[in-house]
């Protein structure tokens, strides 16, 4: 039939997918892979902007100035859809680069992510070479482990992000994530075996249990650009 648009077409994605794998388990047979590789594309994001150069954060849970964020790239979820009051806990990913990082700033509804038992999923990457790595986002600090049964790139595991991930693989040296008004990470490009000039798919998930509160995602189709010197350089020309 017709092909609606729906804001959580990667929602249904995953869901399909988890039954397909429950399927397989309950016959006691191993799940193929391609039950982990989605089968539409992900959903789109309403507005996407890239970023003006480097950025210089600090992380410290809440917006220290106007111009800490001003450089960076900006994503919002996809605007209308068949379920527009569904997912909606994240209000914008601002993301952006140094010369060895990435920052990534998340906007959420207010409360949305203070529960301890709350976790934030971020995936860059897409299919085998995907990086899935998990926080808190209570108020405070946390460490960013790799999502469990996650040892590096591709976990082939289609049970990941019922809600996020649940965090249970080595955590990642250099990497941290701050909450409080706002949830700010960092995460050293070297971890992620990328480097200036790359394209990444990126995105983030947050999730209490086994409920998705809000996600953005950019897949193969908006990939991030992962800024270099002739960025920085260019913003000061300009």
């Amino acid at each position: 039939g017709v092909d609606h648009h729906t804001t959580d077409k990667a929602i249904f994605d995953r869901i399909l997918r988890e039954h397909l794998a429950a399927t397989y388990e309950r016959r006691g047979a191993p799940s193929p892979p391609w039950v982990g590789e989605p089968i539409a594309t992900l959903a789109p994001i309403s507005d996407h902007i890239a970023p003006l150069g480097y950025l210089h954060p600090v992380l410290d849970g809440r917006v220290t100035s106007y111009f800490e964020w001003k450089s960076a790239g900006r994503m919002s979820p996809g605007a209308g859809g068949a379920m527009h009051r569904g997912v909606s806990a994240i209000r914008d990913l601002h993301y952006g680069f140094d010369e060895g990082r990435l920052f990534l700033r998340v906007d959420t509804v207010a409360g949305a992510a203070r529960d301890v038992a709350a976790r934030l999923e971020i995936v860059i990457g897409s299919g085998d070479a995907a990086h899935r790595l998990v926080t808190g986002t209570s108020p405070g600090r946390h460490v960013l482990a790799r999502a469990a049964g996650a040892d590096g790139p591709g976990t082939g595991d289609p049970a990941i992000g019922r809600a996020a991930a649940r965090a249970g693989g080595p955590e990642i040296p250099g990497a941290f994530c701050v909450a409080g008004e706002v949830i700010e990470l960092q995460i050293p490009l070297a971890a992620l075996g990328v480097a200036a000039g790359d394209e990444i798919a990126l995105g983030v998930r947050l999730g209490l249990g086994d409920v998705l509160l809000g996600e953005v995602l950019a897949g193969d189709d908006a990939p991030v650009r992962i800024s270099g010197p002739e960025d920085e350089a260019a913003q000061w020309s300009a």
